[in-house]
C-alpha cells in the first residue's frame, strides 16, 4: 500500500489495488497531484500530502540507483528518460504484491486450467480402451407457430 499523509491536517490516505479497485492508478495520481510530487506544486497546488517517510526514503534511493531505474523502466515499459515518481510508486506496489497481484493470480489459474486439461488428455491417452464422446445430436427444431 502506498501511504500519503497530510502534513497540515494529519489525514492519511492509503492506495493499493485491493482498496482502490481497477482505478487505483487514477487515485494514486490524484493524491500525487495534491502533494509535493506534483509538477505544479511550486504554483500553489501542493496541498500538504507527503509520502510516508519510509516510502519516501525508499523512493529516493530507487531514483538514485541505476539498476533500480532500469528495473522500473522495464516493468512499466516507460523509457528511462521519461520515468516519473508515478512509475516508481507503481513498481513499489508491484514489489509489495509479489505473488498476490491479480496478474499473478490469473497466471496461476491459467496454469492450473492447462494442467487439468493435460491430465484429462493423458488419462485418455493412457487408457487401454479410450472412452469416446457420444455423437452430437442437435435437438429437433420445433415447427414455427402461426
Amino acid at each position: 500500500m502506498i501511504i500519503f499523509e497530510n502534513i497540515y491536517t494529519g489525514e492519511t490516505v492509503g492506495i493499493d489495488r485491493a482498496t482502490g479497485g481497477k482505478y487505483y492508478r487514477a487515485k494514486l495520481s490524484a493524491v500525487m497531484n495534491s502533494s509535493n510530487m506534483s509538477p505544479n506544486s511550486d504554483r500553489g497546488q501542493d496541498y500538504g500530502y507527503r509520502l510516508q517517510p519510509e516510502q519516501q526514503a525508499l523512493l529516493e534511493q530507487w531514483e538514485a540507483d541505476p539498476q533500480t531505474i532500469e528495473k522500473v523502466s522495464k516493468h512499466t515499459s516507460v523509457p528511462i528518460d521519461e520515468l516519473t515518481h508515478s512509475e516508481f510508486l507503481a513498481y513499489m506496489l508491484y514489489q509489495q504484491e509479489a505473488g498476490t497481484s491479480p496478474e499473478k493470480s490469473n497466471v496461476a489459474k491459467r496454469k492450473a486450467d492447462v494442467a487439468g486439461y493435460e491430465a484429462r488428455v493423458a488419462a485418455l491417452r493412457d487408457a487401454t480402451a479410450p472412452e469416446t464422446m457420444k455423437k452430437f445430436e442437435a435437438p429437433e427444431a420445433k415447427p414455427a407457430k402461426k
